[in-house]
Formats: C-alpha cells, sequence, structure tokens
C-alpha cells in the first residue's frame, strides 16, 4: 500500500512540476500557452494573479521537491537513512498544504470560492481541488505508513 501511494503522489507531483516548468520556459521565452483563463483566477475576464516566470519556476521546483520526499523509500539509498525523519514529516506537511488548496481561500480557488462563473472555477471544481484533495489523501497515508 505504501509503495503505490508513493507511486501515485511521486508521478503527480512530476507531472504537476513538469508543467509549471513548461509555463516557467515559455514565460522566458515569450512563447503563449493555452489561455491562463483555464489555469489561473480571474476577476471580470482578467488574471486575478500573473505569475512571472521566476515564481513558476520556483513552484516548479517545489513540486519536484515534493516529487522526491513522497518516493523517497522507492529507492534505498544512504539520504533516506540520514534524513528519514525530513521525508515522513514532509508527507504531512505535504498533506496539510494540499487539503488548504483544496478547502480553499474562500473567494477564488477550492471547494469554498465565492467566484464560481468563471472557466478557472468550473476546471477548479472539476480538476484541480478534487486533486488536490486526492494528493492530500494520499500523502497523509504515506505518513502514516512511515511514521
Amino acid at each position: 500500500m505504501l509503495q503505490i501511494a508513493q507511486i501515485i503522489n511521486s508521478t503527480l507531483f512530476l507531472a504537476i512540476s513538469g508543467l509549471h516548468f513548461y509555463w516557467a520556459l515559455a514565460s522566458l521565452f515569450g512563447k503563449k500557452t493555452n489561455s491562463p483563463s483555464a489555469v489561473l483566477p480571474e476577476i471580470a475576464g482578467k488574471s486575478a494573479i500573473m505569475p512571472s516566470a521566476f515564481i513558476t519556476f520556483i513552484v516548479a521546483l517545489g513540486l519536484l521537491f515534493f516529487a522526491i520526499i513522497s518516493g523517497f523509500d522507492l529507492v534505498q539509498n544512504q539520504l533516506s537513512q540520514q534524513f528519514g525523519l525530513i521525508f515522513i514529516w514532509g508527507n504531512l506537511v505535504i498533506s496539510i498544504l494540499f487539503l488548504i488548496r483544496a478547502i480553499g481561500d474562500f473567494k477564488y480557488v477550492g471547494f469554498t470560492k465565492k467566484i464560481k462563473g468563471t472557466k478557472f472555477a468550473k476546471y477548479d471544481n472539476q480538476y484541480y481541488s478534487p486533486l488536490c484533495l486526492l494528493i492530500s489523501v494520499v500523502a497523509f497515508i504515506i505518513y502514516w505508513n512511515m511514521k
């Protein structure tokens, strides 16, 4: 069960991280990616936030770090033996962070958002918030089985 949970979260984090790296590089080189309204909250047809390529790159690195934390036990090495507690408690932190994201900020994102008529809001209800909830539950399963 633990290995399946680790594979699920590591794969999800690698995929989401790759997407953020793509967006950061595309933004850096001036390439227009798909409609930001699908991935960024909006107000009156305009993005509520417009993260820079640097911020998007930092998010991508963070998600890559989460992939390592989620799946460190899949490959036994010296790192996992020396820093095991960081990886165990890291999964609890991941679980809490993504649970908070799934619940939302009561305005733009999550299950509790008030702005609901946008393309982002539709995608957030259908894909992003449930995915965050899944990641949270799986990270908690990893934490629980490793402690």
